[in-house]
């Protein structure tokens, strides 16, 4: 099963080496060859696929050290037009995205990568799915991470499950004792448990978390950068 987080890599990945030549199979499955078609994935690859009448989600490709409001606006109007059949603003959906956008931007390693956003109605269930994708090392690799592991910061050290699960707990933010730094996880926490959002996943370096299933696993292959990925529902 094709999900739009994966569409979203796919398309990174891609773009990221434009000189390689890509080749591949459209699904036979309906379902996922209607997600790749309104993902906006084939507007990235040559292909023979017929889209007239696709009701498209939205994809963008920022490269920006700047947050963009206006930008979250636009993704989520247009993924509730397409699901709930009228632009309706949603003050979690915007935080997340803000939040996803400011993380990028303070770590000096991944702002000078790109972050992809990708918005897709699933109509079916009556939801919007958001996932965005900073392109860079990934939390576990950044900059950040580094100077409060050597400053001993981070003492949950027997995993690195345990070190995302400290992220999104807040705890790492209260070692600092740094009021305005590692406040974007423990914030979109509180907006899964909340049920404003719902199943909140992020994939970085060696973690999967499902992070509104408490499941966090670890992975035997390493992602470059970190995905995250939400839903909203009216």
């Amino acid at each position: 099963m094709i999900t739009p987080d994966a569409a979203l890599a796919l398309i990174a990945t891609i773009k990221k080496f434009p000189k390689r030549a890509v080749q591949g199979s459209v699904p036979v499955a309906e379902i996922p060859k209607t997600l790749l078609k309104q993902s906006g994935f084939f507007d990235h690859v040559r292909h023979k696929v017929d889209l007239k009448g696709t009701k498209s989600g939205v994809l963008t490709r920022y490269n920006s050290k700047q947050v963009d409001g206006e930008l979250a606006q636009r993704l989520i109007l247009r993924g509730t037009e397409l699901a709930f059949g009228a632009p309706t603003p949603s003050e979690a959906a915007y935080c997340v995205l803000l939040e996803g956008m400011q993380n990028t931007v303070d770590d000096e390693e991944s702002a000078r990568e790109r972050w992809w956003a990708l918005v897709y109605a699933d109509e079916e269930r009556n939801r919007v799915c958001f996932a965005m994708l900073d392109t860079g090392v990934g939390i576990l690799k950044s900059a950040r991470l580094k100077k409060l592991r050597k400053l001993g910061l981070v003492l949950n050290t027997a995993s690195d499950t345990g070190i995302i699960r400290d992220m999104f707990a807040g705890v790492i933010q209260s070692r600092t004792g740094l009021d305005n730094r590692g406040k974007g996880l423990p914030a979109i926490q509180q907006l899964s448990d909340a049920g404003s959002i719902k199943d909140l996943t992020l994939v970085s370096n060696t973690v999967c978390a499902r992070v509104g299933a408490n499941d966090y696993a670890s992975m035997d292959a390493s992602f470059g950068g970190t995905l995250l990925y939400w839903e909203i529902e009216k």
